[in-house]
């Protein structure tokens, strides 16, 4: 891109995308939502993918109603079916906007790259289609070494792209590095590379509380 001269003027700044979800996700930003193994995250996206379609609340949030693409690479698409239907009807979701907006690309015991899906995606989706595509989960599609710098930056990178050419917001689902996690930032909780907390334009972090 060519250089562009700063805008002081308040009249004269860029209007700012379209909140997806309110105090938290801009249209076309992205973000990372960590927690340990088996902590529910699939879940946790599975009521963001609904909530978004139906422009309904995510854990209190409101969300803006927008086409959903839900790529899941892990769970059986059997189960990720009724998961869906489990928590539409414990949402009391519109059923009818949930079929209309919400699409879900299965690809459990498939190989694929970051790379390959986002040449998939810029070949079957225009800019629109979808106002929010989710990846679940991150280490299913990178292509790298989760703990180096430059690769995570590469993948961040492509992620951006998907978010640009097609005008959507990108969510995607990572694991917490072994061990206990309490002494840690939330920041610093997930395996990999630090820019995993860096990258991404809004980072959620569930953490699991003994009472």
């Amino acid at each position: 891109p060519a250089f562009e001269q700063a805008i002081v003027v308040p009249a004269e700044l860029p209007e700012m995308p379209a909140e997806i979800v309110e105090g938290v996700l801009l249209e076309t930003h992205k973000m990372l939502l960590t927690g340990p193994s088996k902590a529910g995250k699939t879940w946790g996206l599975i009521a963001l993918a609904i909530s978004v379609a139906t422009g309904g609340r995510w854990i209190d949030f409101r969300c803006a109603r927008r086409k959903v693409l839900y790529i899941d690479l892990e769970t059986d698409p059997r189960t990720l079916q009724r998961r869906i239907s489990t928590v539409a009807m414990a949402k009391g979701a519109d059923a009818q906007a949930v079929r209309d907006n919400l699409a879900v690309w299965p690809l459990r015991g498939r190989n694929c790259g970051l790379e390959e899906i986002a040449g998939e995606l810029f070949c079957r989706c225009r800019a629109g289609d979808f106002g929010m595509v989710i990846i679940d989960p991150a280490y299913m599609v990178q292509d790298g070494d989760e703990n180096n710098a430059k690769d995570i930056r590469a993948f961040f990178a492509r992620l951006d792209e998907v978010c640009m050419r097609l005008r959507c917001t990108v969510v995607i689902s990572h694991h917490h590095s072994k061990g206990a996690q309490g002494m840690k930032s939330a920041i610093d909780r997930w395996s990999g590379s630090g820019v995993f907390g860096r990258a991404p334009d809004a980072v959620l972090d569930l953490t699991e509380l003994v009472l």
